[in-house]
């Protein structure tokens, strides 16, 4: 975040980098409430909520290839600091636009796919000088997630018998 003794990101951007890991956090703790108060054993619970993370994880590396496929390859070549791309023809492992529409929605709901946005987003305005990526949206999938995962878990519990 820091170079040269400045700040490299808008302190707009910062703060809502920051309100979006503060939601991820609360995402990741009403689906681990939930899990927990449908569990009857808190570790079957644990195991569950660590199963979920690794295949959040399994998600989020699988999808990634598809929602970052670019339509064309492209042979990169470096001459005195300067990059230059030339297309090389079509990418046969192209997925589409809307399996990488569906691969990018997906990628903004889990709590994983988002963390992995924003630190992409940061890297790329860092270190390549990129224009910023606009990570509000991620907000609305987190408030979303919250609501789903709240509203599954009450329905649940509420059926469940208590002892």
């Amino acid at each position: 975040l820091f170079m040269n003794g400045s700040l490299q990101i808008p302190i707009s951007q910062l703060i809502t980098i920051l309100v979006n890991i503060v939601m991820i956090i609360i995402t990741y703790s009403s689906i681990f409430t939930s899990i927990t108060l449908l569990c009857n054993d808190i570790t079957m619970a644990t195991v569950i909520g660590i199963i979920l993370v690794l295949v959040m994880f399994v998600i989020d590396g699988a999808l990634s290839l598809t929602a970052n496929a670019e339509e064309f390859s492209y042979l990169t070549t470096y001459n005195e600091g300067v990059e230059t791309k030339e297309i090389t023809g079509i990418n046969p492992n192209y997925p589409g636009e809307t399996k990488k529409k569906i691969a990018q929605a997906i990628l903004s709901i889990i709590p994983i796919g988002q963390t992995n946005i924003i630190v992409n987003s940061v890297t790329n305005q860092i270190i390549f000088n990129d224009d910023a990526i606009d990570t509000t949206i991620l907000l609305y999938y987190s408030i979303g997630s919250i609501i789903i995962v709240n509203i599954i878990g009450i329905y649940f519990f509420n059926k469940k018998e208590l002892k």
